[in-house]
């Protein structure tokens, strides 16, 4: 990951969605809330795409659970979308 721990990243995510789920907008809290990757962090991803695009903050959403973590995914055919605004930001 870039210069953000996890931890760090996921304190930034609370606080920038106002302690809310950035998918259904339920309360959350740091013990409540989780990171959800947009692109999956998968190996085949990984190996693709590199740590710094898969654990970038871009690619990252607070959500309040499982079912929000399962609607942050994007379909496949927009990851190159995505990849490329990540790749601008990590210059």
């Amino acid at each position: 990951m870039n210069e953000l721990t996890i931890y760090d990243l996921r304190k930034k995510k609370l606080a920038s969605s106002g302690y809310t789920c950035e998918i259904c907008g339920k309360p959350i809290n740091e013990y409540t809330g989780q990171l959800a990757h947009i692109i999956p962090q998968t190996k085949p991803n990984i190996k693709k795409y590199g740590k710094d695009v898969i654990h970038s903050e871009l690619n990252m959403r607070i959500v309040c659970g499982l079912e929000c973590n399962a609607k942050c995914m994007i379909g496949f055919w927009d990851y190159e979308n995505l990849v490329k605004k990540i790749k601008e930001n990590i210059k």
